[in-house]
């Protein structure tokens, strides 16, 4: 405090001997601590030194600055013997030190001198003796340009060339520095590359281009690496892989794109696939619009020997084919060079092929030239069509297939056998025909492999490869009926059915399944089997979440089949009932939670209100669920919630907020069923958080009315407000799984609504316990305000007391008003006015007083 006080507190004389002393303390602190927590608090004491150092522009403090410039330098240099990855406070210092006046000479100044250290080789290097200033001097570089306050830009290219040349260093500390700092280079150049990431259609144009003319040196930094390393018996992987990803993010002029073409190809034959994957990229970004389908045939028409040149060839033809594709008007008469690129490939790339990962990627690649003309009417898309299904002759794609199966422990037969399914797929797909995507179907089945189905339709649900077809008749219908052969019983084996069950709540939240589905006669009895059978196994987590939303599914169909008179249909909707009722509670994991509320909407979005209101004792506990739903603590699960409240009860696709959703839940709740004792029950378990999980209405109440007599909720006041007041001595205590419920505001939603509730529709039993806890709770409450001073610390502080008391106050006012006996309801008045009395005598908490004034007035 004494360092930043204002010039006017301290004389001249005795603010630098306070800032030589701070600042000295912190350099040495800086220049000695190894601990990064550390050295990050020290170095803001420094910083603030330095920079009242400059401010005070004494000669003494200047000379000061020097002095701790010169410093630097010597530890980064001659006492290096204590190597850290990340040089420890060493950087700290010397931004410090610049920061005091970023636009001065000293900034240019250390840039040059670090750049200096940073080529010098190392002199001597053991285990143990290591000595590296070029480690100290590159991580320097790199806190330099990651400071905004320090203009760096025009040393980017000389920095970017030292990091290349370390990384060709036999040390692995310098390679290290060398490769962090290249990425610094970069990152400052084009953004970080969170954009950039590699599942990224590569189609897509970087989004960050620079002009080379500002960076002259960086394509020639570029080009050397690619030169250097394109001969040499080993490849330096980190200076291609950084090079790769530069001009991959970069891009290049018109007039470099040829001969930068020329320096990548060769690492499209590298060891490495990752490598092989870049030079792909990079490629594709080097080419024209116009260029894109010449050089596709050209990547086809490769005749080397090479598995991993022929790899790396495919990998560019599937890019180079993707951004083709991606165009906003594709040049249709290149359409014809195309396919007979793919047809010359065949033999090479496919049949005479061995390497199963090559012929998958080559698959894959029929695939999505496939995929993007089979959904088309246009007669120039049939005739490519009809050109790709003849690429493979059903006894090649018979011997292909079989292949595969029989490598089932081979790498890459996994891969091959997805996009040979997946070919199998679409060619039923366009085929347009029930009997194709049945034997589709049952094809993936007998591919001996467990997780075939599982790939491929997560492929074709949430891959591109039917993006153009999503909103087609046609698709409804291919949908329909794949998912009527997962659920036709003894078709598939078990492992597979129970893979296709996970996705199906994806083929049923399609537009125009579920009108398909209804459709077909078979549907009702495929559909009881696949409940009775979710019933008896025992499933995975991820299975078991996704065949409750089925379920939901089921139930609305089975409503709108049937109108709901049957037993059986009201017996499937209490079990499931049940299902998304325990699927709501904060213990489960979120995704459980999340599979809950899209059963609840499966189940209700699309009826009609009034099938709703004739079942109005079934539907109490739905609305309870989605209650829940609409207090959740994720956010997505109280916005779909609201969108399923919208949609329910107003039939409006405006989505309110979740606590506007909950408010018209409770008024429609109120206004629907006030008059049915199951939603007394349930209001009231609501109320004192009573967790009442059962299939049936009677056990419900029956099970509200146990639990308040046993006092396991209705607990004394005494002894709850006792429990809350007792210190946590935990050592780790278990936080509260839902932050976002306001029990304030529950107390005050359902004391509301019992209100509102039907004095008939009362259970005598549980009025007469919940009055008896009222009439005791006030008498406690009277008894301890008047004993114990409140306060702001005081016995009311605590959030748990706090809600019990206003809970007590609140359930009062709904007391008073069951009531009849009118001394009774003065017993109880005259206790909430004692209340209030010494309550304002002894300093407790000032909204209890308030509520009980409120509950006050109400009765007067």
């Amino acid at each position: 405090m004494l360092v930043t006080k204002e010039p006017g507190g301290l004389i001249i004389s005795e603010r630098v001997k306070i800032l030589k002393t701070a600042g000295q303390m912190s350099f040495d602190q800086l220049s000695s601590l190894r601990h990064r927590g550390a050295f990050t608090t020290v170095s803001a004491t420094f910083e603030t030194s330095c920079w009242l150092c400059k401010q005070l522009n004494t000669p003494e403090t200047l000379s000061l600055l020097g002095t701790w410039y010169e410093q630097t330098f010597i530890y980064m240099r001659e006492k290096s013997l204590v190597v850290t990855r990340r040089s420890a406070g060493l950087p700290n210092l010397l931004i410090g030190i610049l920061s005091a006046d970023p636009q001065g000479e000293a900034v240019e100044t250390s840039i040059l001198a670090l750049l200096k250290d940073s080529v010098i080789p190392p002199q001597k290097f053991d285990k143990l003796n290591i000595d590296l200033p070029q480690v100290h001097a590159m991580n320097c570089l790199r806190a330099i340009l990651n400071t905004s306050r320090l203009s760096t830009v025009k040393f980017a290219s000389r920095v970017l060339k030292v990091a290349a040349n370390s990384l060709s260093s036999n040390v692995w500390a310098i390679r290290n520095c060398g490769s962090m700092l290249f990425r610094t280079v970069v990152d400052q150049l084009f953004g970080t590359n969170i954009a950039q990431e590699c599942n990224d259609p590569l189609f897509l144009r970087p989004a960050v281009r620079i002009s080379y003319d500002s960076h002259p040196e960086l394509l020639l930094v570029l080009e050397e690496i690619l030169d250097n390393n394109s001969t040499a018996k080993f490849t330096n992987q980190e200076a291609v892989i950084l090079a790769l990803e530069v001009l991959y993010r970069s891009g290049s002029s018109a007039a470099d794109q040829r001969d930068l073409r020329r320096k990548v190809r060769p690492y499209q034959g590298d060891r490495v696939w990752h490598v092989r994957v870049l030079a792909a990229r990079t490629l594709c970004v080097l080419c024209d619009e116009a260029e894109l389908v010449k050089e596709f045939v050209t990547a086809m028409n490769s005749q080397t020997l090479s598995q991993n040149r022929l790899h790396g060839e495919l990998l560019c033809a599937r890019e180079l084919i993707s951004r083709f594709f991606g165009l906003s008007s594709p040049m249709e008469h290149q359409d014809q060079q195309i396919l007979q690129a793919i047809s010359c490939g065949t033999q090479t790339f496919l049949l005479r092929n061995t390497c199963p990962f090559t012929q998958s990627l080559f698959v894959d690649i029929i695939n999505f030239v496939y995929s993007k003309t089979c959904v088309c009417e246009c007669e120039n898309n049939s005739s490519i069509c009809q050109c790709l299904g003849a690429t493979l002759t059903s006894d090649q794609f018979g011997i292909l297939k079989e292949a595969a199966c029989s490598q089932s422990k081979t790498n890459g037969a996994a891969p091959l056998r997805r996009s040979l399914g997946i070919l199998h797929c679409l060619t039923a797909w366009k085929r347009r025909s029930r009997a194709s995507i049945r034997e589709s179907i049952l094809w993936l089945d007998d591919a001996a492999d467990e997780g075939l189905i599982d790939a491929i339709l997560h492929s074709l649900l949430n891959g591109t490869l039917l993006e153009q077809a999503r909103e087609s008749s046609w698709d409804a219908q291919y949908w329909a009926e794949v998912l009527l052969c997962l659920l036709e019983p003894n078709s598939l084996s078990v492992t597979a059915q129970e893979e296709g069950w996970t996705y199906m709540p994806l083929i049923l939240e399609k537009p125009g399944v579920l009108p398909e589905l209804l459709k077909s006669q078979s549907f009702p009895q495929r559909l009881a089997g696949f409940e009775r059978q979710f019933n008896d196994r025992m499933l995975s987590p991820s299975k078991q979440n996704a065949n409750l939303i089925t379920l939901g599914y089921a139930i609305r169909l089975g409503i709108l089949q049937g109108q709901g008179r049957s037993k059986h249909l009201e017996s499937r909707i209490q079990q499931w009932i049940l299902l998304i009722s325990n699927a709501a509670k904060d213990s489960n994991n979120l995704d459980t939670r999340i599979s809950g509320i899209r059963s609840l909407r499966a189940g209700l979005v699309g009826l009609d209100k009034k099938i709703c209101d004739l079942r109005s004792g079934l539907f109490i506990s739905v609305y309870f669920a989605l209650y829940n739903y609409l207090n959740d603590d994720d956010k997505s699960i109280r916005e779909v919630a609201s969108d399923v409240v919208s949609q329910v009860l107003g039939g409006t696709d405006i989505v309110k907020t979740p606590i506007a959703a909950a408010e018209e839940l409770l008024e429609s709740l109120s206004a629907t069923f006030a008059k049915e004792s199951e939603f007394f029950h349930q209001v009231t378990a609501q109320l004192f958080r009573q967790d009442i999980v059962s299939s049936d209405p009677k056990e419900r109440c029956s099970m509200v009315e146990a639990d308040l007599f046993s006092n396991l909720f209705l607990r004394p006041i005494e002894t709850s407000v006792s429990d809350r007041q007792t210190a946590e001595t935990v050592l780790f205590a278990e936080e509260k799984q839902n932050l976002y419920l306001d029990p304030i505001l529950e107390t005050t939603r359902w004391t509301q609504v019992l209100l509102n509730i039907s004095v008939d529709q009362k259970s005598p039993k549980v009025t007469e316990a919940i009055r008896t806890w009222t009439e005791q709770g006030l008498k406690f409450l009277i008894k301890t305000a008047a004993k114990e001073e409140d306060g702001a610390l005081g016995w009311t502080s605590k959030p748990e007391v706090f809600e019990i008391g206003y809970r007590l106050i609140k359930t009062a006012q709904v007391v008073l008003r069951w009531l009849k006996d009118v001394n009774e309801k003065n017993s109880i008045s005259q206790l909430l006015r004692e209340f209030i009395t010494i309550s304002e005598e002894n300093l407790v908490h000032g909204l209890w007083i308030k509520a009980a004034r409120e509950v006050v007035a109400s009765i007067v």
